[in-house]
């Protein structure tokens, strides 16, 4: 009986310890990633652009970050970051980051809040790679737009370093993330991966050889909001729509026509590359043949 007794005790332990080391703060940090994700992605009104996800170089995501404010604002926050491999448009192994900045102002009361960048640039990846880097000084940032009608913007104009996205759950109305500071968890990713590695070797050095199961349903998600790349399917942008191969000039007569006779394009002016639809009377046209001239009456024979 006793043997019976000490043989479910050892069982009750095992199985105690198992679930606790299941139960990680990584494994819950990228399970709260993938349901903010999906929460903002739900509400076609203030989801992120798919378009603007396609086109990000990384995604960094903070569940619940927390603020507090008493005349003097702080953020503290732990969350995850990905990299898209450039060649094949697969999201990489997650790195686990804080980030920890103040404000200073008339403020009052606490907040959690869901943030979510999207890395749009080389300058910002450079930084997400860096021991640490500030927010609106090492690299610009600016909100991003919402909304399923957003994504007709996608292909026409990016400007900033960085997109953001929140979602708070407090009496502040907004969060401002000039000046926050975003540095490496090394603890995190040191527990994680049970190595010594650097946000760069685990996000873009290949050397994570297999991505752990804890991550797969948050890499999975994001590789179905931006599918992976195929050659040939990057879209142009053209500066002038008289640059695109699609419309071509009408031999012998030096004027513009398209292949889509009548319909107005989404083109990029030169001016400050912002969009807008083609004028009707600048819009290309179908090369016409002249009209007929009308005869000339014949001469009467008296």
């Amino acid at each position: 009986m006793k043997t019976l007794s000490s043989l479910l005790i050892l069982v009750f332990l095992w199985t105690a310890n198992a679930t606790a080391a299941d139960v990680t703060p990584q494994r819950e940090l990228l399970k709260d990633a993938k349901s903010v994700m999906e929460e903002i992605m739900s509400t076609p009104d203030l989801q992120i652009p798919k378009g603007l996800i396609a086109k990000a170089k990384a995604v960094i995501i903070f569940p619940s970050m927390f603020k507090a404010g008493f005349f003097i604002g702080a953020r503290y926050g732990t969350g995850v970051a990905t990299v898209r491999d450039s060649q094949t448009g697969l999201w990489g192994p997650p790195s686990f980051i804080t980030t920890l900045g103040g404000s200073f102002g008339f403020q009052f009361g606490a907040q959690a809040v869901d943030l979510v960048l999207l890395v749009m640039t080389e300058r910002g990846i450079k930084g997400l790679l860096e021991n640490n880097f500030t927010l609106g000084g090492d690299a610009s940032i600016t909100v991003g737009p919402v909304g399923r009608y957003a994504e007709l913007g996608v292909d026409i104009l990016l400007q900033g370093d960085m997109y953001s996205y929140s979602r708070s759950k407090g009496i502040f109305g907004g969060v401002s993330l000039k000046g926050t500071v975003i540095k490496p968890n090394l603890r995190y990713n040191r527990e994680y991966y049970n190595a010594d590695l650097t946000p760069q070797e685990i996000m873009m050095g290949g050397a994570v050889k297999q991505l752990p199961k804890s991550s797969q349903r948050l890499i999975k998600y994001l590789n179905q909001m931006a599918p992976p790349k195929k050659a040939g399917q990057e879209k142009k942008v053209y500066q002038n729509w008289t640059d695109n191969p699609k419309y071509g000039l009408v031999p012998g007569q030096g004027a513009w026509y398209g292949k889509q006779a009548g319909q107005g394009s989404f083109v990029v002016s030169q001016e400050g590359f912002k969009p807008r639809v083609m004028a009707q009377n600048s819009a290309p046209h179908q090369a016409t043949k002249p009209a007929p001239q009308p005869r000339k009456p014949s001469s009467p024979l008296w």
